[in-house]
């Protein structure tokens, strides 16, 4: 790795790298990101909100902005490729002199709350290639309070990433194990031991083979997906549809899941239930054939590890499901269940990450088209994650005590649909993310009835 470029803080120096390697699912993430006429780049990019239960001095936010070394660094990261076409991509940092920062809007909500969709404009975040790639908007609520909504490429970062640096931006500064905490370690440079090469070549191919398998069986069919609903055109853009439940609501939805055999895994209830009222959305359209298949993203850190909160160290897995499996919301769970527990023990989800490492020396173009095949990118009916509980350490944010936290997922065309769950202090949420007018404003309130029958075991 070459030198690295030095960021200027008051007091403490941090040396962070010029140059990083995408990771396998930044190269994925990347031949996914192909523009849709409809919703642009808009579609991959996601977004983190923090509530506070105070006014946020903008200056104090401007100032940790401007002290984190971390934040300009990542702002002006930007995505080139290499040539010859067969070496790794990587990621190259802008330098200091260039004065990269994110953006930063400042803005007055005129009624209280915040509308999930008016906290970011996603085509204010530019592409992977060119910078900045980080933004923030800072919302003042008529009771006094702030709303803090940092977006970002999903190509920069998965969701715990963007917790990571969230909390490090509301820190007091300190610089402690930052490095080690942001970017994944550098590997010394070291002369290319072609024999190894060789010799891992059977394992790394046995690992394409395996998870090519496990892909190909998974989307084997043609997969059911919401179709663009129509409307008059303000349904087009990046939507959200927020479902909360409290805390007895939450615990009520524990135990239901418990009934199920589900508590080892509690996002499976929350799956079948998106399951069965994406099913239930198309028969009301009276769209009928295809086999769901969802896609869901799992964390490939080690156990315990923090970082690194820079590029995305994930794999996925799949879950699949027959239209005639949906009707018994118990017996779905069932399926999935197993579904999970088979990929794990035959660890088909590091077969593919390995195997989207070995990709990354595929040219980004054609690498596009393998990914999008005959089934026109449609690899799933929609994406589906679960990242537990959001900010658990999270108690101050300069200075001041948070009231919610959010994750606004990216809602990557085709599909255009994804389903995230969480949890902020024992309240249970699920968001719907969608481009292109996948769902109505009339439907995603639909969506949101099925879910809460399902998951409250009630006609509510």
């Amino acid at each position: 790795m070459p030198t690295g470029c030095r960021a200027p803080t008051p007091g403490t120096v941090i040396e962070l790298p010029a140059r990083v390697h995408l990771s396998g699912c930044d190269y994925f993430l990347l031949a996914l990101d192909r523009r849709d006429e409809s919703v642009g780049s808009a579609a991959n990019v996601c977004s983190i909100v923090l509530h506070l239960a105070d006014r946020l001095d903008p200056d104090a936010l401007r100032e940790a902005i401007a002290r984190s070394p971390l934040i300009g660094w990542l702002a002006g990261v930007r995505y080139v490729p290499r040539m010859p076409f067969f070496l790794r991509p990587i990621w190259v940092a802008g330098q200091p002199q260039d004065g990269l920062r994110p953006i930063l809007r400042e803005g007055q909500s005129p009624h209280e709350g915040v509308d999930l969709p008016c906290c970011s404009d996603p085509h204010r975040v530019t592409r992977p290639e060119s910078a900045p790639g980080l933004a923030f908007d800072l919302i003042h609520r008529p009771e006094a309070g702030s709303t803090l909504c940092m977006t970002w490429h999903h190509t920069l970062m998965d969701a715990r990433g963007a917790e990571l640096l969230l909390g490090h931006l509301g820190s007091d500064g300190a610089a402690d194990s930052l490095l080690e905490q942001m970017v994944p370690p550098r590997k010394p440079e070291r002369a290319i031991d072609w024999l190894a090469k060789v010799g891992a070549f059977p394992g790394r191919l046995r690992d394409c083979r395996k998870s090519a398998r496990h892909v190909a069986a998974m989307t084997g069919a043609t997969v059911a997906h919401l179709a663009p609903a129509g409307g008059d055109g303000k349904e087009a853009g990046r939507r959200f549809h927020l479902i909360s439940f409290d805390s007895a609501e939450t615990a009520r939805i524990d135990e239901r899941a418990r009934s199920f055999h589900a508590d080892f895994r509690k996002s499976l209830i929350y799956l079948a239930a998106a399951m069965r009222a994406t099913h239930a959305i198309r028969r009301e359209r009276g769209e009928q054939g295809g086999v769901y298949i969802v896609a869901a993203p799992c964390d490939m850190r080690r156990g315990g590890a923090r970082g690194p909160a820079f590029s995305n160290q994930l794999s996925f897995l799949f879950y699949r499901a027959d239209a005639d499996r949906l009707g018994d919301l118990g017996g779905l769970i069932r399926v999935l269940a197993g579904q999970m527990t088979e990929q794990l023990r035959e660890e088909t989800h590091r077969a593919l990450a390995a195997m989207m490492a070995q990709f990354r020396r595929i040219p980004l173009g054609l690498y596009s088209r393998l990914v999008r095949g005959p089934t026109k990118g449609r690899i799933a009916s929609f994406f589906f994650s679960d990242t537990g509980e959001v900010c658990p350490l999270l108690d101050r944010f300069l200075g001041l005590t948070p009231t919610d936290v959010i994750h606004l997922p990216p809602a990557i065309c085709p599909p255009g649909l994804t389903v995230a769950s969480s949890r902020y202090r024992r309240r249970l949420r699920l968001v719907l993310s969608w481009t292109g007018g996948r769902l109505s404003t009339a439907e995603a309130k639909a969506f949101e009835r099925h879910v809460r029958r399902d998951l409250l075991g009630s006609e509510r």
